[in-house]
């Protein structure tokens, strides 16, 4: 396969480097416009966070106005009252400090900065639905809190359209961030459950291309499982003391690499994060959590076309003996679904449809994957492209799996 590989941001990685930021952003002009999450705000369980980053631009001369509004699955609303701010601001670049909502509303702050309107028409929302292009941004530092989503070395934002209840893509290389700045001591304080489900996100975002393609790509498929077998290394151990420095680093840096660009090399698409996205634009579930409510699940489907593959993956990365992994199905019954149980990911639908009709959010997750992440070819039922293609019928019976809590 023919690719492309650019990593245009610079990565400033280790414990304690937050403290040194201004070192970094030095000469990048002197009015900077810091987006983050309320919990970073006046008050804030994580108030001291963003009090050391201004205290730092403080002492650099740099002059700084601060929008904490964003919230999980950032709004596009919300990011348009923030480009209103931003714009009577005139800042010569931002600063993202918080998980992956707060790093992809920055991306989308940067690129209204330089460029008119709201941010849903320069998203991708679908096959004939156009999308305003860019070329440009302002610089972009991010400074991630989590380790999760990768957004602090991809050039990828994914806002929601609640009134329409669209999740969507905004994209270009004019959001790759200029500056990444990795301390894993800010994801210290980051609570349990938070923790499990950006685990989760990291070990989806490599498995989700692993599965997709029935092709062989020897060298992307060792990557992953290395990625993976680190992730579901570490977990447990910062599970069992938040501030382990090595676990903690070793999630971080997982989270960094995931969706850096470094696996590319494979086809295939992309069918989970099409099915979360749709939803979590009805249901407002955490994307890690929706992530990881899917995976097994899909795997499952995909045994029919990768089965010796999916033995191998739960084999090598869960240590099943020979005989255990020689049923695909088993196989990841007994490794991914036992591990997801151990550390508290193992997750069903119905845990945050809330009081909406599960058929209901069932028809509208497949109505939305089909919409903003579907194959369609005249003449032909749409389809989301994988190892062996979803159709709605095979979604169905994905989602519905999901509505169990036995495997």
């Amino acid at each position: 396969m023919q690719f492309e590989w650019s990593l245009p941001t610079q990565i400033i990685f280790g414990m304690g480097r937050f403290k040194s930021t201004h070192k970094y952003i030095r000469g990048l002009g002197k009015r900077a416009f810091v987006v983050t999450s309320r919990s970073y705000a006046n008050g804030g369980a994580r108030s001291a966070v963003l009090d050391e980053l201004l205290a730092q631009l403080t002492r650099l001369g740099v002059e700084h106005q601060v929008y904490s509004e964003i919230e999980p699955n950032p709004r596009t609303a919300t990011i348009d009252r923030g480009a209103i701010l931003l714009r009577e601001f005139n800042p010569r670049f931002v600063i993202a400090l918080g998980g992956g909502s707060v790093m992809d509303a920055g991306k989308c702050l940067s690129l209204l900065a330089v460029n008119p309107g709201g941010i849903y028409e320069y998203a991708h929302r679908g096959p004939g639905r156009p999308r305003t292009p860019f070329n440009h941004a302002l610089p972009l530092i991010c400074i991630p809190t989590i380790a999760a989503t990768s957004s602090e070395t991809d050039s990828y934002a994914v806002v929601t359209q609640w009134e329409e209840h669209r999740k969507v893509t905004v994209f270009g290389d004019a959001l790759f961030p200029k500056l990444s700045i990795i301390d894993p001591e800010l994801t210290f304080t980051v609570p349990e459950r938070q923790t499990v489900d950006g685990a989760f996100d990291i070990i989806t975002h490599v498995m989700e291309s692993y599965l997709s393609s029935p092709v062989e790509t020897p060298l992307q498929d060792r990557m992953s499982e290395a990625i993976v077998e680190t992730v579901t290394t570490a977990l447990p151990r910062v599970l069992e003391n938040p501030h382990d420095e090595s676990g903690r680093s070793q999630l971080s840096w997982c989270a960094s690499l995931a969706l850096c660009g470094v696996l590319s090399g494979r086809t295939g698409g992309w069918p989970i994060h099409a099915i979360e996205h749709g939803l979590s634009a009805y249901t407002d579930v955490a994307h890690g959590r929706g992530l990881a409510l899917l995976l097994p699940r899909v795997m499952a489907f995909d045994a029919q076309a990768i089965g010796a593959k999916i033995s191998a993956f739960n084999r090598t990365v869960f240590k099943l003996s020979a005989s255990a992994s020689e049923d695909p199905v088993e196989s990841i019954r007994q490794g991914l679904v036992a591990y997801m149980r151990k550390v508290g990911a193992w997750t069903k639908l119905q845990d945050f449809t809330g009081q909406a009709d599960l058929n209901t959010v069932i028809e509208q997750t497949m109505d939305h994957a089909f919409e903003t992440g579907g194959i369609w070819k005249r003449g032909e039922e749409p389809y989301l492209e994988n190892c062996k293609n979803l159709y709605r019928e095979g979604l169905g019976s994905i989602l519905k799996h999901c509505a169990t809590d036995e495997f």
